[in-house]
């Protein structure tokens, strides 16, 4: 038997013994229905999907999605306001660190063109004698 893509709640009701489903009333049936598509959540589109599944002395799998989160409902933490300002913080250093470095090539990179081109802001002065004077 193959395994379908999506799994709607017609594949689950579909799974019921024969027996059982026959003994349903209509009602009961398109409450069970409402009830399955109500539980069964519907997959959102993923921009990348990649599930490697691998042998290493055990049997290992390794899932990837990548897109967007289409989720209705907030994700409840244990401690929300500790979780919010460590990211925060996190993603406010690791910005200060790429800005800083960022800023420290560009001038590395604009003082290397300066010495090759031979120009000479202020005479007889350079930056490694600033540094070797500090």
């Amino acid at each position: 038997m193959d395994k379908p893509s999506e799994r709607d709640a017609n594949y689950f009701y579909q799974q019921l013994t024969p027996s059982v489903e026959s003994s349903l009333s209509r009602q009961q049936r398109q409450e069970f229905l409402q009830i399955l598509n109500r539980a069964v959540s519907v997959p959102s589109k993923k921009l990348l999907s990649l599930q490697l599944s691998f042998w290493l002395f055990r049997h290992f799998y390794l899932v990837v999605y990548w897109g967007i989160d289409s989720r209705s409902r907030e994700r409840n933490c244990a401690i929300p306001m500790v979780s919010g300002l460590l990211a925060n913080g996190t993603i406010i250093l690791s910005k200060g660190l790429c800005i800083l470095l960022a800023g420290l090539i560009t001038f590395w990179v604009a003082y290397e063109i300066k010495s090759l081109l031979g120009i000479d802001l202020f005479e007889n002065f350079h930056l490694l004698d600033l540094i070797r004077s500090i």
